[in-house]
């Protein structure tokens, strides 16, 4: 026969640091699967885009973004292999997109007119 107890009024234990906590003072963090105090929350990433706390991210530019972001947000440049947003992917064949400093420096067009006759 399983039997299940359930303890009332004993406080719980961060992972992280090992300090007991209430229960109005818990940080989420890697979607759900783990929770730290507020000291500790520094020692993880927020993600740019969700604003959630990740243990591991990518550097996109200069902000951090976690792997769903990631994966559903963003797209690397087929020339520069960076990291870019794909509503700024710049499609210039098909099936190949770049992004905007690729574009500008590898497929921009030079516009010229010509002088009065």
């Amino acid at each position: 026969m399983f039997v299940s107890i359930v303890r009332k009024n004993i406080p719980n234990q961060y992972e992280d640091c090992g300090n007991y906590f209430a229960l109005d003072k818990i940080y989420s963090i890697d979607n759900g699967d783990k929770e730290v105090c507020d000291n500790c929350l520094g020692n993880y990433y927020q993600c740019g885009d969700c604003n959630d706390y990740f243990s591991d991210t990518t550097t996109v530019g200069d902000i951090e973004i976690c792997d769903d972001c990631l994966r559903i947000k963003y797209i690397k440049c087929d020339d520069c292999e960076e990291y870019i947003r794909k509503d700024y992917v710049i499609s210039v064949e098909e099936d190949k997109g770049v992004c905007k400093d690729c574009f500008q420096e590898k497929y921009s067009l030079v516009v010229t007119g010509k002088e009065n006759e």
